[in-house]
């Protein structure tokens, strides 16, 4: 997903984070996302990289994927449990 297809409520969000950044006159801080704040992470990241020293992202989810949808989260916990099954088989 590009900076420009974020959901309005998520650009509303990212834009709120700079414009508090701004504020608080901090240049450039060390941004953590854990699941779901994943999105808001990579979102932040893509539209404001000027403003992100450093990502953390745990548990992430694509941005490029709605974890909302049924068929993407099955998608989604096929490939994680295919990875730690064949991870258990070595």
């Amino acid at each position: 997903m590009s900076a420009l297809t974020i959901s309005s409520r998520r650009r509303k969000s990212v834009r709120d984070l700079a414009f508090i950044l701004r504020a608080l006159a901090l240049p450039k801080v060390a941004l953590y996302g854990e699941s779901y704040g994943t999105f808001f992470a990579q979102a932040f990241a893509a539209n404001y990289p000027e403003m992100v020293d450093s990502l953390v992202l745990d548990s992430a989810y694509p941005l490029d994927q709605d974890i909302f949808d049924a068929p993407a989260r099955e998608e989604i916990t096929i490939r994680v449990r295919c990875r730690l099954f064949a991870q258990c088989c070595l």
